[in-house]
This record gives structure tokens, sequence and C-alpha cells, in this order.
């Protein structure tokens, strides 16, 4: 009986085989891969979520800065029609100003 028991303890204590080693390894090196695979598609996931964001964020300012334009061309072409209807205004009354002075001239008063 104690050489049955001195033989398990040399077979336990004894190297694996080269294929067990082997496969060890391969085993070690597959689990490390998954977890960089594992943190690549993390890492795309949260990029894509991220070019998500900015291209909301970028619509929506493209959508503010057409707002802001239109209100500004409709603001000019108020101001540009208050002008023109001024200026006819200023040079219908200097018009009728003239032809009155012509008048007067004619007249000889």
């Amino acid at each position: 009986m104690a050489t049955s028991h001195v033989a398990e303890s040399r077979q336990m204590a004894s190297p694996a085989p080269a294929g067990e080693v082997a496969e060890a390894v391969r085993e070690a090196a597959r689990a490390e891969v998954q977890r960089d695979v594992a943190k690549a598609d993390e890492a795309a996931v949260e990029a894509a979520a991220r070019v998500e964001r900015t291209t909301t964020m970028v619509q929506e300012a493209y959508s503010a800065a057409a707002e802001i334009a239109e209100q500004n061309v409709a603001a000019i072409k108020a101001e540009r029609d208050q002008v023109e209807e001024t200026g006819r205004g200023d040079l219908a009354a200097m018009f009728a100003g003239l032809k009155e002075r012509q008048a007067a001239l004619s007249s000889g008063v």
C-alpha cells in the first residue's frame, strides 16, 4: 500500500504531458482573444453611440442656423421694403414740392 501511495504522489507531481500543456496554452490564448474581442466590441458600440450623438447635435445646430438665416433674410427684406416705401414717400413729397415750385415759378409768384 505504501508503494501505491508513493506512486500516486509521483504521478501527481510529474509534469503534464506536452499535449496537455499546449492545449492549456491554446485555451488561455483563446480566452485572451475573446476578452480582447469583447473589449473591441464594447469600444465599437461606444464609438457608434458617440457618432450618433454628434450627428444629432450637428443636425440640430444646422436646423437652428437655417432658422436664424431665414429670420435674418425676412428681417432684411422687411427693412428693405420699409426703406423703399419711405424713400418713395419722400420722393413723392419732394416731387410734389418741385411741381408746386415750378407752378409757382411759371405763374410768376
